[in-house]
């Protein structure tokens, strides 16, 4: 059996704070998602949201040289897809991998899917 890796506080710590973040960026988002906005769209909010309001850093722009906030697909494609310009109309936005930092360390992954309904 695989030996089991306890948190220090301090890591719990990290975890929670930025969980908490994570939660306040959805919670933005939820109010601006509509129809006829495009995944480029949300990229945007996201990150002026993260650095402006929560004074954090978006942890995956630049990894790897990824440019973007956060990864979004649309319809068919399951997760982890590159934001478009393309605007939206019928169709399910999954957004994940927004990763809001205050400082280096553990980072908080969710995944959530929103119907777009004209």
């Amino acid at each position: 059996m695989p030996n089991v890796i306890l948190k220090s506080e301090e890591e719990l710590s990290v975890m929670r704070e930025a969980g908490r973040l994570l939660a306040l960026v959805f919670r933005y988002l939820d109010k601006l998602i509509v129809p006829g906005i495009s995944t480029m769209d949300i990229n945007h909010w996201a990150e002026r949201y993260i650095v402006d309001d929560l004074q954090a850093r978006p942890a995956s722009k630049g990894q790897y040289d990824y440019q973007y906030v956060l990864n979004a697909s649309v319809n068919h494609v399951v997760c982890h897809g590159i934001p478009s310009a393309t605007k939206s109309s019928n169709q399910v936005i999954s957004l994940t991998s927004i990763l809001p930092l205050r400082r280096a360390g553990l980072s908080p992954i969710q995944a959530r899917c929103i119907l777009l309904v004209m």
